[in-house]
């Protein structure tokens, strides 16, 4: 997998688990501790979190790490 999938993959799967959560950007990226700009990039495949970073989204989420960059799930908006 190379890092251009990774990125989708985080991006669409980031975005589906933060719908089924009910969060919006903002209320995640309050709990996270980041600018609502830094997680739509992350959610628009402009860029990835750290490694330590991308622990805390997946804690927060209460979902694996791997869920975040693995094959994408299904959700609907």
């Amino acid at each position: 997998m190379n890092t251009g999938t990774i990125k989708a993959t985080f991006a669409n799967n980031l975005k589906a688990y933060r719908a089924i959560k009910g969060y919006s950007q903002k209320q995640l990226a309050d709990t996270f501790g980041i600018k609502r700009s830094s997680l739509g990039s992350y959610e628009e495949c402009r860029a990835l979190p750290r490694v330590d970073d991308f622990a805390r989204i997946a804690n927060i989420m209460a979902v694996s790490m791997e869920s975040l960059i693995n094959e994408e799930i299904n959700w609907q908006r």
